[in-house]
């Protein structure tokens, strides 16, 4: 192997190492980033597994337990029916803002009694409230619809499975064919549907946790205020109480930082390369670009089989087999300290050869 070959293996890895750390540190930077999107829309063959992964995070936290059918809704606290999903989150925030502005007995007791209240509140919008959805129109706005939660989740839902049902049947039998575009078409406006409709229900979601962080703040004192400023709006509940979605977020994100960063020291630099080859084969299959899966809405370009993703994978792999940790970085100052590396063999003496006999 050449010097120069080298020198581009080790511009490679460090290459992508940047690439693997800047994504994974702003991911973790970002209090909105998730993956459930990208899970959500995976079309490869181990879809299944991605999907139940994201689940539904928003019918999920718009969905109140079962209420009995002889409970009067009017006249009954529904807090004792707030969304599971929803209830780690407030929870969360809730016994983060107790603990961060110290509070006092009187304080502790009316913030318990209006965080009650804004989960009994939240939980009757949540079966009687209304949302306006934008309709998807070609000519321009139009008069928003408005319809109770519950109606638009069905909605939402109804448009995901048509969507489904269309790629798994109608596209798939169209492919190479000129009715394809057509189908296509039509699973891309379902889905820009069900996104528009989500979109306008995390809304007014969102809506209904600022209120109740309002309603709490109003308890505060100037001092407290000073004091210890103002609290994240995002509160993450604990490993304990993630899903397999937070594991998910958690284990993308800590992963593209720890590759990467190893990565660029040249530390564990092989190990490094199949762990990232790994999680990038993961990125691969949920939408591998392949014949008779639908593509994805979000590449840049059109692939046919191979895409970045798998492009990358192959690289990692590549510099698997070579030691371009120890060419440039900290494999090369491990293996100085591990002198068995370093021990030169003795001189190796070959058997004389018997005299020849006449």
């Amino acid at each position: 192997m050449t010097r120069l070959t080298c020198v581009f293996l080790v511009l490679l890895r460090l290459a992508i190492g940047w690439h693997f750390l800047f994504e994974g540190v702003e991911k973790l930077k970002s209090d909105a980033w998730s993956s459930e999107a990208y899970l959500r829309e995976s079309t490869g063959p181990l879809a299944p597994v991605f999907h139940r992964i994201a689940g539904d995070a928003v019918a999920d936290r718009l969905t109140p337990k079962p209420i009995p059918a002889d409970i009067d809704t009017g006249k009954t606290e529904l807090d004792a029916y707030f969304p599971p999903a929803l209830e780690k989150e407030w929870q969360a925030w809730y016994d983060r803002f107790v603990s961060r502005y110290k509070l006092d007995d009187k304080q502790k007791e009316e913030a318990q009694k209006r965080f009650q209240q804004r989960r009994a509140q939240a939980v009757r919008w949540m079966l009687r409230g209304k949302v306006a959805v934008p309709p998807l129109s070609p000519y321009g706005p139009a008069e928003p619809i408005e319809r109770t939660v519950p109606e638009w989740l069905e909605t939402y839902q109804a448009k995901l499975v048509e969507a489904e049902h269309l790629e798994n049947t109608e596209l798939r039998k169209s492919k190479g064919s000129g009715y394809e575009r057509q189908v296509a078409d039509k699973v891309r406006d379902l889905k820009d549907e069900a996104n528009r409709i989500r979109a306008a229900l995390r809304r007014d979601l969102n809506k209904q946790t600022k209120d109740m962080r309002e309603a709490l703040g109003d308890l505060l004192t100037d001092e407290q205020w000073e004091r210890d400023g103002p609290l994240s709006t995002s509160m993450s509940p604990g490993p304990l109480k993630w899903g397999l979605l937070g594991w998910a977020d958690f284990l993308v994100a800590w992963g593209l930082t720890i590759i990467g960063a190893l990565l660029l020291l040249g530390l564990f630099s092989r190990t490094a390369c199949v762990a990232g080859a790994l999680l990038v084969l993961s990125f691969y299959l949920a939408m591998p670009p392949w014949p008779g899966l639908p593509e994805n809405p979000k590449a840049e370009g059109h692939y046919l089989i191979v895409n970045k993703n798998i492009i990358e994978m192959f690289a990692l792999l590549v510099l698997a087999t070579t030691a371009s940790g120890k060419w440039l970085g900290l494999d090369r100052l491990f293996r100085f300290l591990n002198r068995k590396n370093y021990r030169k063999p003795g001189p190796q003496h070959k058997p004389e050869a018997p005299a020849r006999t006449v």
